[in-house]
């Protein structure tokens, strides 16, 4: 039912990259394909017993007076950092107000990273070099975009709360009564329990990731092309990849392998420019171009 190809696609993949690169070679070009990709890219790291050393128990005194001394726990850290209560509020305020501002100006960057996806996947479409046409021609596609980056960041955040909150729960109570005791004690049934997490965590982990890169790969296309939403253009997308998942497969191993020999041709020219190279390719506009 599906035809799709993988090796055939990416060497017409790749004489078409020389074409729209260098010939005729045209360094206007190059700014602005450059510039596009770098915005749109931007938003692309039985128990058992034992007893504590000497450089924990150095640390213990300090923590276990925070955790279990006299007083509330504010006036307990205000105490031992010697500030005063006013002080501490204003660093915790302070720094709830500059996350709300990073995330402000990371979701502004996520929006215009979402818009430039489209510039970027049309202007290498169609072999050219403009942005200010194609911001307003995909405007509904690119809002779309920027709503799923949205809702992943979202999930991501309520998964690994989720992961944080069952972790704390075991560790918490394990870490108060070593406190006391200094004596670590850690039963099966914690063991279980944190193995469960650690396990839930690597596969959630995996899920979100993979549904990143099949949304940066494969849906963002799918909704150039047809000119649709994120919703229509996952179904497409999932019955392709259930029809045809080895294509898929044999298509991710191949990015690998192009990445690697992407990664050696260019360590190969930074090391024959005696790493002069480097200095362009850290400066992100530049290093894109």
């Amino acid at each position: 039912m599906y035809n799709i190809e993988c090796f055939a696609v990416f060497k017409r993949a790749f004489r078409r990259m020389t074409v729209i690169l260098f010939r005729p070679f045209d360094i206007g070009k190059w700014l602005v394909l450059g510039f596009s990709a770098w915005l749109a890219t931007m938003f692309n790291s039985a128990g058992f017993k034992f007893q504590s050393s000497e450089r924990i128990q150095k640390i213990t005194p300090p923590v276990r007076d925070i955790f279990l001394g006299d007083g509330s726990f504010v006036g307990r850290v205000c105490g031992y950092f010697k500030i005063e209560e006013s002080i501490f509020w204003l660093i915790v305020f302070g720094t709830i107000a500059l996350i709300l501002f990073v995330i402000a100006v990371s979701l502004l960057i996520i929006w215009i990273s979402s818009r430039f996806k489209f510039i970027f996947i049309d202007n290498i479409a169609n072999n050219r070099a403009a942005i200010s046409q194609s911001w307003t021609k995909f405007k509904e596609p690119g809002n779309s975009a920027f709503r799923w980056f949205f809702a992943w960041g979202v999930a991501c955040c309520l998964f690994l709360t989720a992961i944080f909150i069952i972790a704390a729960s075991v560790v918490y109570p394990l870490l108060i009564e070593y406190l006391r005791t200094e004596d670590f004690h850690i039963s099966g049934i914690d063991i279980f329990i944190l193995t469960l997490t650690a396990t839930a965590y690597v596969l959630g982990g995996l899920f979100l990731l993979f549904a990143l890169y099949f949304f940066n790969e494969f849906v963002l296309l799918i909704m150039y092309k047809r000119n649709m939403h994120a919703r229509s253009a996952w179904r497409i997308f999932l019955k392709l990849l259930n029809a045809v998942p080895l294509t898929f497969l044999k298509f991710f191993i191949l990015q690998i392998f192009a990445a690697i020999a992407c990664f050696m041709a260019v360590f190969l020219f930074v090391i024959c420019t005696c790493c002069i190279t480097l200095i362009p390719l850290a400066i992100p506009y530049l290093g894109s171009v």
